[in-house]
């Protein structure tokens, strides 16, 4: 009696973990991107645009 993983028809089994071998660097890179992006001088910049217009002037320059 064989199993299933050793049986003659295991191709689709093999196919499909090729696929689920792609997911974890596909979200490995997604990871990456996301970190350069929001760590950047675009992302600092926005923070301080949108914290200009969250915060007024009298209140943020309270605690200096």
């Amino acid at each position: 009696m064989r199993g299933s993983i050793v049986a003659d028809d295991s191709a689709g089994f093999v196919a499909s973990s090729h696929t689920a071998w792609a997911v974890p660097p596909g979200c490995g890179i997604a990871t990456v991107l996301l970190g350069l992006t929001s760590t950047g001088r675009w992302a600092r910049a926005q923070a301080e645009r949108s914290g200009n217009r969250t915060f007024p002037t009298a209140i943020r320059d309270a605690g200096r």
